[in-house]
């Protein structure tokens, strides 16, 4: 099944419409539990719209879940990250985002992933550039989007900062440009808050619901354990294999390499201070983590990439069935 995404030819991402298909099928087959998040303004607006666990909402998820591994495509594919350029990284998104049915709806990190890839995007197109202000403001507008939608992803700042600093010799006031960016869509809902009254709101479904310190509060089974797991176990081989994603690399890839690197890191950060963790919380590594894999089946033969990736359908697929057995 690899071999249909082994091409560098983009509308090919169409394939990836049948793949996620797969994927998310049992969604119409299966009543699977979902669990409501802690979100943002943004998604608290989104979530009070659609009731949790409908179809629509699936519906939807999957939609933008198909969407972001497109745009994945197209930053790996401009930025030439793989010796052969190839649908991979968004197949590994989609893989990745299907792994467990509590990602079957839209939840807080979903929305956040989506405005994080558009800033990771940003930070490597700043690389060798004399001038790029509307790329660095637009980096803090997209994680301030992404953190109104899911407050933790507001530690992507770090990202960007240092992120920045790896790409280019950055100036102190093109890092205040940046806070700006991620400032003002702050000020323009508190600005439309203050407007009616509900400024209060603001403060409370935005900080107070979603800042605490260590709080995995939530709900958890061995299911869960078994998710981590395995997002823990392609974490170790993205580090152990390090060695191998640079080996001639030229210098450019090598720094977006390096700010992966730093998203992984980042991103379980983002767990110290998000209040009442869920399982969903984990799709924050699906962005760096379905790219760094990627590269790992790009340069295994590709005998064996067919048979590690069959595996895995094959075990999400029974994973996401299960319950059926049930009836």
């Amino acid at each position: 099944m690899l071999s249909l995404f082994r091409t560098n030819k983009f509308f090919a991402n169409i394939f990836l419409l049948f793949y996620i298909l797969i994927l998310w099928a049992s969604i119409f087959i299966v009543n699977h539990e979902t669990v409501s998040s802690h979100g943002g303004i943004f998604y608290s607006s989104i979530d009070s719209l659609l009731e949790i666990g409908s179809l629509q909402r699936k519906i939807l998820a999957m939609i933008f879940v198909f969407v972001q591994a497109v745009i994945i495509n197209y930053l790996v594919g401009k930025q030439k990250m793989t010796e052969e350029i190839t649908l991979l990284p968004g197949v590994f998104f989609i893989l990745f985002s299907s792994f467990s049915p509590q990602f079957f709806d839209l939840s807080p990190a979903m929305f956040g992933n989506f405005f994080l890839i558009l800033a990771i995007n940003e930070i490597f197109g700043t690389y060798n550039k004399y001038s790029c202000a509307d790329s660095i403001y637009n980096i803090g507008l997209f994680i301030g989007l992404a953190s109104l939608f899911d407050f933790s992803y507001t530690i992507m700042l770090l990202l960007a900062w240092l992120g920045l600093g790896v790409m280019r010799a950055i100036k102190l006031k093109e890092r205040l440009m940046m806070i700006v960016g991620f400032l003002s869509p702050y000020i323009l809902v508190m600005i439309y808050k203050f407007w009616n009254n509900d400024l209060q709101d603001f403060y409370t479904i935005q900080f107070n619901k979603n800042l605490a310190f260590l709080d995995f509060s939530g709900e958890y089974s061995i299911h869960s354990a078994y998710v981590v797991g395995f997002f823990g176990l392609c974490v170790l081989v993205a580090i152990f294999s390090m060695k191998t994603y640079a080996y001639r690399m030229k210098i450019n890839k090598q720094k977006s390499l390096n700010i992966l690197y730093m998203l992984l890191a980042i991103s379980v950060l983002s767990l110290l201070f998000q209040k009442s963790v869920q399982l969903q919380h984990i799709l924050v590594l699906i962005p760096a983590l379905s790219i760094l894999i990627s590269i790992n089946f790009v340069k295994m033969p590709s005998h064996w990439g067919e048979i590690l990736h069959l595996g895995m359908l094959v075990s999400v697929l029974v994973w996401q069935f299960f319950p059926l057995l049930n009836l």
